[in-house]
């Protein structure tokens, strides 16, 4: 068994690898293992699982999904920890941007067998690796190579869920101590289920009402002796405050349930829910709050003793004080989980009065909004702590202006800058905000591990070289740009975009090291923009005000929606003339501007205070109308369905910029040579299309394509992939031709040589050069396909054929052997086998015969790489947008009203966040409480 998969085997064995992961899967490949491990997270849950307390949690960003900076600050927190714990010498250990950039991921396979091997991972009863029994084979780094070519295309955003569910432990503690809903009987008739419901909601906000008086008088009050108001402070947060909202609002509840009508639940709901935004401050510090009793228990052996007094006094020592600490979150966000149960049984109720229904329907409108405001102010605090870490490596960031004054940060990564009136080169850390790229020079770059790797580590530091405000740069993506091949003396580095100041100061050309990171870098630079002005300004009433992001000092409601403006700073759009407050997705619903201005709402922004641990309170709000979700949508007429089905081809690359000229345009990015389906080819400027290789659909400009028109009557069937009902079987090309060559059957391919053995494909392909390759049906299986390809030796590849698709790699699928085979004319197979970075260059026939050639496109014969998906998510769902939702950064989805959306998982349901997939292929977070999930 190869060293990395014996590593696998051993990661499971401790604990931090599930048994079903997919690097256990027989067609795993090592960098499945590597990508896991690239954010840190793991390794550092590795030591604690070896030696409880070996790393300090509370240094682990848990969520580093797009950031190099977090990434790398968790794996040095990794190393520092195996020197001073595991007292490994500096010369079995890697450097952090070895494992992050996966530049010698055997390097990192060998740290983990020596820190195996160590005395600390023996004593804990783990085997080491690799076994007694292997023996390194010559060609055993050939799977090592080319990883970093993988990792330059490969986000981590991807790997997990970016918004857990809540721990299994803590959902526990919530059950025993306010009672989980125990299922509706199903012999009760609707009447008495509802009235279940009804008693379930009473019955469990007396209990958490008694928990938190219980938090008031076995803990809060017996502690004043033994810690500071400070401690207390950062432990209960608003714990009292909380205790007295649900007083009062119990007791409203109780009073509603005398008159058995649930439009009296409704209206107490409505009528606490401004009170209730106080849990935004609470869940935001809740995390703050445990760790400091973790802390206080570890210095001071006299209040870890009050502590445990406490526990035994209050429930027999069941539960700890950091455990009870949890359960209020766990209880703000269980409203609407019992609102939409109560609904679902009065919806059944045929006499039950519009008036019950409506009410109920506003009260849980009004405890999603909760839980999304709630989750987002909590989410917001993890951003500003983020950059705040940002800021304090910056060893000579000025005082008096914090990084958030920039707004969220959207990527960060290593960038060469060069000087367009000298020509020189500079290598610069990139951190890309909403409103300006923060440049800084690394200040450590070691290559001896003794200095680079110190106790505690806690990532890299920089100093500040410059700040480009996006609001004065002026972006030209090159597309008509050639790679300047050879300006660094390697094939990297060599694509680039331009920024020029409109001040007239200094222009840059910017340089990153493939194609793909130029796509992401730039689609990120767009949604920068995009978030400094968006696009709706340009259009409509929207362009009558002055809008402007702003961080609103208090809760804030929308002028147009009156949902909460989410999260503590950013959180919307302020017109400085007429006032209005405003999300962005709403922009474009404002009335036209007026100039009878209130004052502008009250801000801290432009202070020099920092937006972290905002305090907040919300004065009475009026209740604004909702707006009107039925605008009629634009109508196609027949002429402008003339024309829509073209395949055609980049003929250079496009990243987003310029930005399609309306403003609900989603732009469509792609590389130079790919191929699009064109949908809609009305506009003599923009055109609508999907990518073929994933489907993703948006706007591009015309004159980036060339054209290849289809028949009209003639369906693009290498586009549309089978009904995955069937059974597979090989298509018939006879009646599904390819757009490239219609009516044709696998016998007038050139790469196709019908049934033949391996051992003869072999014979024929050993003598040819590197890159024949052939297509045989299998003599032992027959219905089913393998590639024979001359590589350093003949490489036999099997087509795999699972749910009406055809595949080499699960990654990358297809509807059919000649899609699969066009794919791999011009994308290279090292992404899915490391270490064969060929393409299939030359049909076995044509080699043979080069006049012999059929219509296909020509192979390119050299090396490239292709996207790899790094998850697979099988649909669980479909939903309807509600509302129109903007996304912030680049791991949400902007969605538009009623629009369909695929609900791929809902493992951050209780953080108020789904993942889906629009029908443009683009997938992302949104707000679950933005959409209504319909049955498909």
């Amino acid at each position: 068994m190869e060293e990395w998969r014996q590593c696998v085997q051993w990661l499971i064995e401790c604990g931090v690898l599930a048994p079903t992961h997919r690097a256990t899967w027989p067609e795993a490949q090592v960098f499945d293992l590597a990508q896991t491990l690239r954010d840190g997270v793991l390794l550092c849950q590795l030591l604690n699982n070896l030696k409880p307390g070996s790393v300090d949690l509370r240094q682990i960003n848990l969520r580093p999904q797009m950031s190099q900076f977090l990434c790398q600050k968790n794996i040095n927190t990794f190393l520092g920890a195996c020197r001073t714990v595991f007292l490994m010498g500096p010369e079995d250990l890697f450097d952090a941007r070895v494992l992050f950039e996966v530049t010698d991921f055997l390097k990192v396979i060998k740290t983990l067998s020596k820190l195996s091997n160590t005395h600390l991972a023996i004593q804990a009863g783990k085997r080491a690796f690799p076994n007694a029994r292997y023996e390194e084979e010559d060609d055993d780094e050939d799977i090592y190579r080319n990883l970093e070519d993988l990792a330059n295309e490969c986000d981590l955003a991807d790997e997990d869920d970016l918004y857990d569910t809540v721990p299994v432990e803590d959902e526990d503690i919530y059950g025993d101590i306010v009672g989980v809903q125990q299922p509706v009987q199903k012999s009760l008739s609707v009447h008495e289920k509802k009235n279940y419901v009804v008693k379930e909601l009473l019955d469990t906000e007396k209990n958490y009402v008694e928990a938190l008086n219980m938090i008031v008088q076995h803990f809060i009050l017996p502690l004043r002796n033994f810690i500071s108001p400070d401690d207390e402070q950062i432990i209960f947060i608003n714990i009292q405050d909380l205790f007295n909202v649900h007083k009062g609002f119990l007791q409203d509840l109780e009073k509603a349930s005398w008159h058995q009508r649930t439009n009296n639940i409704s209206k107490c709901f409505l009528d606490w829910k401004d009170r209730m935004l106080i849990y935004g401050q609470y869940c935001s510090d809740m995390q703050y709050g445990q760790d400091h009793v973790d802390s206080l228990c570890q210095r001071k052996p006299d209040v870890r003793t009050k502590i445990e007094t406490c526990q035994l006094a209050c429930n027999q020592g069941k539960f700890r004080l950091r455990d009870l600490l949890s359960v209020p979150m766990q209880r703000v966000l269980k409203y609407h989980l019992l609102l939409r149960e109560l609904i679902k049984h009065i919806q059944k109720t045929p006499t039950a009065p519009k008036e019950e229904k409506e009410g109920l329907e506003q009260a849980l409108s009004a405890m999603q909004d909760l839980a999304q405001y709630v989750n987002e102010v909590k989410r917001d605090n993890e951003t500003v702590e983020t950059i705040r870490k940002v800021q304090d490596s910056i060893t000579d960031y000025p005082e008096g202006k914090d990084l958030s004054d920039y707004g969220r940060l959207l990527r960060d990564g290593e960038l060469r800058f060069k000087n367009q009136r000298d020509n020189n080169v500079q290598n610069r850390y990139c951190f890309l905000f909403d409103k300006a790229m923060v440049l800084c020079k690394p200040l450590r770059r070691s290559s001896r591990m003794s200095e680079y790797i110190i106790p505690n580590c806690q990532g890299d530091t920089y100093s500040l070289k410059d700040v480009l405000e996006l609001s004065d740069q002026t972006i030209d993506e090159c597309r008509n740009a050639v790679p300047e091949k050879g300006l660094f003396n390697r094939d990297k580095w060599n694509h680039y975009w331009e920024m020029s100041d409109k001040r007239g100061a200094c222009g840059w050309t910017v340089y990153v090291k493939t194609s793909e990171l130029k796509r992401k870098w730039l689609e990120a630079v767009s949604m920068a923009l995009d978030n400094l002005c968006p696009r709706q300004l340009t259009q409509g009433k929207g362009a009558t005000h002055q809008l402007e992001m702003y961080t609103f000092k208090e809760p804030t409601r929308c002028s147009v929606c009156s949902k909460l403006l989410r999260g503590i700073f950013y959180q919307g759009y302020f017109c400085s003339v007429c006032g209005k407050m405003c999300h962005k997705e709403c922009i474009g619903y404002l009335d036209a501007c007026k100039t009878d201005a209130p004052l502008p709402p009250p801000r801290d922004f432009n202070n020099t205070q920092s937006p972290t641990r905002v305090r907040m309170t919300l004065p009475p709000a009026p209740e604004l109308p909702p707006r009107n979700l039925s605008s009629p949508r634009a109508s196609t007429t027949p002429s402008q369905l003339e024309n829509k089905h073209m395949i055609v081809q980049a003929d250079r690359a496009y990243h987003g910029i310029p930005p399609p000229p309306i403003g609900d345009r989603k732009a469509l990015t792609f590389n130079d040579g790919e191929r699009i389906e064109t949908t809609d080819t009305t506009d003599r400027e923009w055109w609508e299309g999907r990518r073929l290789r994933d489907l993703e659909r948006g706007w591009f400009p015309k004159d980036c394509v060339s054209e290849h028109k289809l028949s009209r009557s003639h369906k693009p069937s290498y586009e549309e992939p089978e009904s995955r009902n069937t059974s597979w079987r090989p298509r018939s090309l006879a009646t599904n031709g390819s757009p490239a060559a219609p009516n044709r059957s696998l016998q007038s391919f050139t790469w196709y040589t019908g049934q033949m053995e391996r051992a003869e494909a072999e014979k024929m392909l050993e003598s040819l050069s590197m890159g024949v390759y052939l297509v045989r049906e299998s003599s032992r299986r027959p219905g089913q396909w393998a590639i024979s390809l001359k590589h350093k030796q003949v490489k036999h590849i099997k087509v795999n054929q699972q749910n009406g698709c055809v595949f080499i790699a699960e990654a990358k699928m297809f509807p059919n052997i000649v899609e699969l085979v066009e794919y791999y004319q011009k994308n290279s197979l090292g992404s899915s086998f490391p270490g064969l970075d060929i393409t299939l260059a030359t049909p076995y026939k044509e080699y043979k015969n080069p006049q012999n050639r059929n219509s296909m496109p020509p192979a390119n014969s050299a090396p490239t790489r292709t996207n790899r998906r790094s998850r697979q998510y099988h649909p669980i769902g479909t939903a309807v947008a509600k509302y129109q939702f903007a996304a912030r950064d680049m791991r949400e989805l902007s969605l538009q009203e009623g629009e369909r959306v695929t609900i791929l998982s809902k493992a951050g349901g209780d953080q108020g966040w789904w993942k889906g997939q629009r029908a443009d292929g683009k997938m992302g977070y949104f707000p679950s409480t933005y959409v209504e999930e319909v049955d498909d």
